[in-house]
């Protein structure tokens, strides 16, 4: 089975989405720890800028 162009559609990320994968680390699959609320306003901040 082969795969066409027709066959695969290719979404964007949004930037809350790309946040979350930087904070992923592949070696363990745990998320990277950040501190204080520097996180929640990331967060925060990508969804407003979406």
């Amino acid at each position: 089975m082969t795969i066409t162009e027709r066959d695969t559609t290719a979404t964007q990320l949004t930037l809350l989405d790309e946040l979350v994968l930087t904070l992923l680390n592949e070696e363990s699959g745990y998320f990277r720890q950040v501190p204080g609320w520097n996180l929640n306003c990331a967060v925060i901040g990508a969804a407003l800028a979406e």
